[in-house]
């Protein structure tokens, strides 16, 4: 288990570069059916139009990310660049740096491979949404993505 602290006695954690971190973000929206921009709606979590670094902060705990605080905000320095939105990422910024990340790998690495119902490719889908039965539950999935499942009441 890499980042967030959760490190065990004697090891040595390994910084996670920028694209590390992109590609584990876009593995959890993918996982989750979330286009990119739904992604940006669920990290931005006091919905003032940036993600923060205190939005970063929450929404990586909220969902397991397995991220230090050091390289969460090396992943956000290096994606917020506008000079006009000083406070957080703007949806452009996060748009520009998921659709270059790799979800697929990160995927692979934990062993969720894709069904034959589905895309042969972890690519974030622009038409994808969230999957949710109607009594709110989530098929089963292996320990390491629990974290990773946001339920939200289906829509009507």
């Amino acid at each position: 288990r890499r980042g967030g602290g959760g490190e065990s006695e004697g090891s040595v954690y390994v910084p996670k570069l920028p694209q590390d971190v992109s590609n584990e973000i876009a593995a959890l929206l993918r996982y989750n059916r979330l286009t990119i921009e739904e992604g940006f709606q669920e990290f931005d979590s006091d919905g003032d139009g940036a993600v923060s670094l205190n939005d970063l902060f929450s929404s990586a705990k909220e969902f397991g990310i397995q991220a230090s605080n050091e390289d969460l905000v090396t992943w956000f320095e290096a994606t917020c660049q506008s000079e006009t939105s000083p406070s957080g990422v703007t949806p452009s910024e996060w748009k520009r740096t998921l659709e270059g990340a790799d979800a697929d790998r990160v995927l692979m690495s934990i062993g969720l491979l894709p069904s034959t119902e589905e895309e042969t490719s972890f690519n974030l889908r622009k038409d994808a949404s969230p999957t949710v039965t109607a009594n709110n539950e989530v098929g089963e999935v292996g320990s390491a993505l629990t974290a990773w499942i946001k339920v939200r009441p289906p829509t009507l």
